[in-house]
Order: C-alpha cells, then structure tokens, then sequence
C-alpha cells in the first residue's frame, strides 16, 4: 500500500502530452485533432516561451506571433490566465545554438549518460502547472498538456522532474516531403536539410530506445492513410479518446496554440488528411532524384 507522501506525489504530477521529431513533420495538424479531446489541452511548442514574449524577437513575424484564438500570443486572455499565476519570470528551455545542439548529440550517443531526475526543469513544471488549471477551466476532464516542441532536447529536459508524467509520440514524415518544406521556406541548404532529417530522427530514436521511454512511433504517412485506426490507437496508448467528429470540431474549435506552422492561421475549411507529396512536382527533378536515392532506407526504415 502506497503511503501518504507516495499518493500526493503522484496526484502533483502533470500529465505532458510530447510530440517529438522533426520540424514540418505535421505536427501542428496532429496536435489540434488530438486537442478536439475533452482530454487533452493543446498548447502550441511550448519551448518558444520565452522568445514569444519579446515583441520584437527577430523569431518571428506577425502571423507567427498570434495565438490561434486569434488574439496577439502576449494578449490572448487564456495565455494572460496563466501568467497572472505565475510566480516571477520563467526560464523555459530551448535550446537552439549549434554548440548545444552537438552537446545534446553527444548525451544521446555516450552510452554512460542516463537521466537524472532534478529539479532541473522545475520552471516548466511550474508552466505546466499553470496551464493544467487554466485547461481544466475550459474542459473539466482534461488529462494532458500538449506540446508540440518536437525537440529532442526538451524532452531529454523535462524527463529530468520527477513531477512531469511526460508521454511521447514520435512523429516521422517522408524525408523528401521533409527536405522541400524547408527548402520552400529557406531556399537554400538542400543537403543539409537531408542530413538534418537524417540526424534527428536516428538521434530521437537511439534516445528513446536508450533510456527505454514508452512511446508511440507514428509515420505521418500512415497518420494520413489511416486516420480513424492511427488516432484510435493513440487514444488507447494514452488512455484517451478522439471524437468521432474531430473534422468538425478543428474548424470549430477555439485554440490557445502560440508557435507552430503558421499556416494554421488560416485553417478554417479543415477536410481531413492529406498526404503531402508536393515535392514531387515542387522540387527540380535533379533533387527528387537525389533525395530519393539517398532517403530510401531511411524512409523505408522509419516512415513506410
């Protein structure tokens, strides 16, 4: 029988909902279907805190910057809800600098280095705290936060508190889907961009594995082909369930999401699904070919 301070432990702990894997993975869409749940609270990448609260952050431009009830992400009266609660200024991890990117690669690749549970992440847990009582105003059966940070980093971060209950989804999508997105949005860096896709998800992998973290692996491409029975088997990994109309419910919705794809701006006319294959007629032919040559056993490892 678990005694006192065992049962009060585990009623504090907060229940994270994380998305991780690679940026432009369909992220953002996955997270506001599984926020049409009375339990779950979609909260946006958490990890831009911190720069979104500086008005002129180079970061970001205008569409960026809104939260996606509509309001600007500093005006939103569900984000100032939460802020009035909380006690000072927090420090939310991001790490975003080269030199903490290799450091993080070398945790994850030296066979020695564990998690050690610290108050180390205490500021987020205090953010999530905050965001869990604001949620449970608006869906009284909410269970998790989730955030779409997609960092593997912040995750190895919040594991470290012993009071985040954090539950991971590992999001893959097609490596040249992948490398045309970002190629779109920064013309340049084509096989960095393959090298990255690459990195990332053998990292977030090893990672996982490593530390023996339970967790969902979810191709976005299965996600799309299979909608009903990819979503029913999250609910049942996560002891949740999405409505049946979550079609509906997108489009109808009132979200409290700051960061993200900012094409979720202009999400009003949501269908369903759709596999993303706009590189094939996006990318010059030289660089369709190229990346499918060099994809290929990683695409047909972690993604079909």
């Amino acid at each position: 029988m678990k005694n006192k301070d065992e049962l009060t432990s585990i009623e504090d702990k907060i229940k994270v909902l994380y998305i991780v894997g690679g940026g432009h993975s369909g992220s953002t869409i996955l997270s506001l279907i599984l926020g049409t749940s009375p339990e779950v609270h979609a909260a946006g990448e958490i990890k831009f805190y911190n720069e979104h609260k500086i008005l002129d952050h180079p970061m970001w431009n205008y569409i960026e910057n809104v939260c996606m009830c509509g309001e600007d992400a500093n005006d939103c009266p569900f984000w100032k809800e939460v802020e009035l609660q909380v006690d000072g200024e927090l420090n939310i991890f991001h790490y975003s600098s080269l030199t903490d990117k290799f450091l993080t690669a070398l945790k994850i690749l030296w066979p020695f280095y564990h998690i050690q549970k610290t108050t180390q992440a205490n500021d987020d847990y205090e953010l999530f705290k905050m965001l869990d009582i604001e949620a449970r105003k608006r869906k009284l059966d909410v269970k998790y936060i989730l955030d779409s940070s997609k960092s593997v980093a912040r995750l190895m971060h919040l594991h470290t508190h012993p009071q985040l209950d954090v539950k991971v989804i590992f999001l893959v999508r097609d490596g040249r889907a992948y490398v045309n997105s970002y190629a779109k949005a920064y013309r340049q860096g084509f096989f960095s961009w393959i090298g990255q896709w690459i990195i990332n998800n053998f990292l977030t992998l090893r990672y996982l594995k490593k530390e023996k973290i339970d967790f969902y692996y979810l191709s976005y491409n299965a996600l799309c082909l299979e909608t009903e029975l990819q979503l029913t088997a999250i609910g049942e990994k996560f002891n949740f369930r999405v409505p049946d109309n979550y079609v509906q419910l997108v489009n109808d919705m009132e979200y409290h999401i700051r960061a993200g794809n900012p094409s979720r701006s202009s999400l009003n006319n949501f269908s369903g699904l759709e596999i993303d294959e706009k590189w094939r007629h996006e990318m010059p032919r030289y660089k369709r070919v190229v990346s499918s040559i060099l994809l290929y056993l990683f695409n047909r490892w972690w993604v079909y």
